[in-house]
């Protein structure tokens, strides 16, 4: 059997002995399975969606080296971002802040990331540690504990939230 190697260079397929045009269809397949296709829930993009995900990030990470448990305050997570990313206090208090709603995160202090519960057939749900406390267009941002973030309709947020009042109320 042929092993198929494609080199792309400069724009152009190489390959190993196979025409350039199935050699360029399979890269083109390649490209569509690692990317992926189908009608999947769609994840948040953008400045807003990337400061979520570094708050959670730097959340996990923190839980990672103190035994599973997130900070217990703003104060513990701040002094983290600033250790472990080189940023200045005033840096660090801007990953706090939402873009999309202009009003800080809720965040949910001292939780276990990975949630809790036995792990077995079937191991507990990541923990939804950070939220917009108001977000945009009737959606907000929710961050989970494996650093997932997700725009949540009011409705779902009110089933996957319930601790958390929502706006105007």
């Amino acid at each position: 059997m042929r092993s198929l190697r494609i080199v792309l260079r400069s724009g152009r397929v190489q390959s190993n002995g196979l025409s350039p045009r199935f050699a360029a269809i399979c890269a083109l397949a390649a490209v569509i399975v690692v990317a992926g296709c189908g009608g999947g829930s769609e994840v948040p993009v953008g400045n807003a969606a990337e400061n979520i995900r570094k708050l959670a990030l730097a959340y996990v990470r923190y839980a990672a080296t103190n035994r599973g448990v997130g900070p217990s305050n703003q104060e513990a997570l701040t002094t983290f971002l600033m250790q472990s990313n080189g940023l200045s206090q005033e840096e660090a208090k801007e990953y706090f802040v939402s873009p999309r709603d202009h009003q800080p995160y809720e965040v949910f202090w001292g939780r276990r990331p990975l949630g809790t519960g036995p792990i077995g057939h079937n191991p507990p749900q990541p923990s939804i540690i950070i939220v917009e406390r108001t977000g945009a267009e009737g959606t907000r941002y929710v961050a989970d504990g494996q650093v997932a973030v997700k725009e949540m309709s009011a409705a779902e947020f009110a089933r996957a939230v319930p601790e958390v009042k929502t706006a105007g109320k």
